[in-house]
């Protein structure tokens, strides 16, 4: 017999429906291997220097010994190797396409944070940034950054229109300043309504402020504010009549491109008339039966003005 050209093995080329019986055994004897039948094709493995089979008892095809291709199958149990090269074509596309979409990623949320607009909240009469903690919060799980809320502190005892407008004027100004954003959106509760809106419409806050929300604010006045006049201009900003209210009611009441809502209560103990609140050109909506300071923390009304300035 003549032996193999290499000491590891004879390589046979099955044909494709060979059968048991086509197969030489190590003996040289056919159907040795025949659980290997369905191979094509078959590296069968011998021992170092096992000569090959006689050509006479080979099947049809030619039969040539060498190293096997790491591509080639292995029968009777052991594994199948493959080529690096092979596993680098299978994956290398699946890699490619893996980073496309990690890339698309953050270009997206990106994309999302650069259409928002920062958020100016204003607190009303006698209180402070702190009321504002629960619609802050629900702001930040919405997906809004420390860096996108900004919670506006003032004096209270000073006029709308002579002093707090004109503060809270170069207070957007900074803000704009910070982040780069042509506009704001602003939520005001209570007096910081008229405080606000009395920039937008008389400050020139029309091309900075995009959206403006109203929580309980007293938008035509409120009764209750005759009980602190005697000693407060802001609660005389508030009482019906009075020149702020007069210069804030002339006219187009919700100007500019400007978008403005409000959250209004009928069970509101501050603001009365409770239908005060409501604007002419303004979506207006009825929050149910809260109490003046309820509006700050209800969810409903919190979902509603989140919706609000994301429109």
């Amino acid at each position: 017999m003549t032996p193999c050209c290499r000491p590891w093995h004879c390589r046979v080329w099955v044909p494709e429906r060979a059968t048991a019986a086509q197969l030489p055994g190590a003996d040289g004897q056919p159907g040795a291997y025949g659980a290997a039948a369905h191979l094509t094709p078959a590296r069968i493995r011998g021992t170092p220097n096992t000569p090959c089979a006689p050509s006479s008892q080979r099947s049809p095809q030619a039969t040539r010994c060498s190293r096997p291709p790491a591509h080639d199958l292995v029968t009777r149990g052991n594994p199948v190797p493959i080529r690096r090269s092979t596993i680098r074509r299978a994956y290398v596309p699946l890699l490619l396409a893996a980073a496309a979409l990690l890339a698309q990623l953050p270009a997206a949320a990106g994309a999302e944070a650069a259409e928002r607009r920062p958020v100016v909240f204003v607190h009303g009469y006698n209180a402070d940034p702190g009321v504002w903690g629960s619609l802050r919060d629900d702001f930040k799980a919405a997906g809004y950054t420390e860096g996108e809320l900004y919670s506006w502190g003032y004096d209270t005892s000073q006029s709308v229109n002579e002093t707090l407008s004109g503060e809270f004027g170069a207070y957007v100004d900074e803000v704009r300043a910070r982040t780069g954003a042509a506009e704001v959106d602003v939520v005001a509760h209570s007096f910081g309504s008229l405080v606000t809106r009395w920039y937008v419409k008389h400050g020139g806050g029309t091309g900075k402020v995009a959206h403006w929300a109203s929580l309980a604010g007293p938008n035509h006045g409120t009764g209750t504010a005759w009980a602190c006049a005697a000693w407060s201009q802001a609660c005389r900003d508030m009482t019906p009549g009075s020149y702020v209210q007069d210069r804030l009611a002339e006219g187009d009441e919700t100007p500019g491109d400007t978008a403005y809502a409000t959250w209004w209560s009928e069970c509101d103990e501050v603001i009365n008339p409770d239908d005060s609140v409501l604007l002419d050109g303004a979506t207006n909506n009825a929050a149910g039966c809260l109490k003046h300071n309820e509006l700050l923390g209800d969810e409903g009304v919190s979902r509603g003005v989140r919706d609000f300035v994301a429109s």
